[in-house]
């Protein structure tokens, strides 16, 4: 297994050949979904911004959020682990988030118009936020997502929180 650091320079060098935000966003999720074993659906990253006049984190990825008319989540919301993250600027981790009270509406919107099926509810996850000096701000999460915990293999470590904590002021310096 790579360490921590060396993820982070391999990161930061990937990111940094690239100049279009949609790439950074592509390889981004590609080497989060290899080093957390998750599907590019279990990676959500918000960008702190204002919508009619209000303070929200805005989906940029997964895409199908992104483009959604619903896909923001207001800073005032008391029921969101994104939100919790934004404010308190510091990771989290939650082994059983299924069962905790949170805004479900992201979990409730098909992938695509073609196919309306939901996706299966996130059960675990990782949450750090994005921090640039002067720059973006946001969120990033990893989850593992499945009709019940039963069905989620794995479970997320404190070393886990720690590699998206270490790597999300790199991902935020390129974005």
């Amino acid at each position: 297994m790579t360490s921590p650091f060396d993820f982070c320079a391999r990161l930061d060098t990937q990111l940094g050949k690239l100049d279009a935000r949609e790439a950074k966003l592509q390889t981004t999720v590609a080497l989060l979904t290899e080093a957390f074993g998750v599907g590019e659906l279990e990676v959500a990253i918000f960008v702190a911004t204002n919508r009619l006049e209000q303070e929200v984190l805005k989906f940029i990825w997964p895409l199908h959020l992104a483009n959604a008319a619903s896909g923001y989540v207001s800073l005032s919301s008391g029921n969101s682990l994104a939100v919790q993250t934004f404010h308190e600027n510091r990771p989290f981790i939650n082994v059983t988030f299924a069962s905790t009270p949170h805004a479900a509406f992201p979990e409730m919107l098909p992938v695509n118009k073609k196919s309306p099926q939901r996706p299966p509810p996130i059960q675990k996850i990782i949450s750090a936020p994005l921090r640039h000096k002067g720059g973006f701000q946001g969120v990033i999460q990893v989850s593992h997502k499945g009709e019940s915990l039963q069905q989620v293999a794995g479970n997320f470590a404190q070393d886990d929180m720690t590699l998206l904590a270490l790597a999300a002021p790199v991902i935020a310096s390129h974005l």
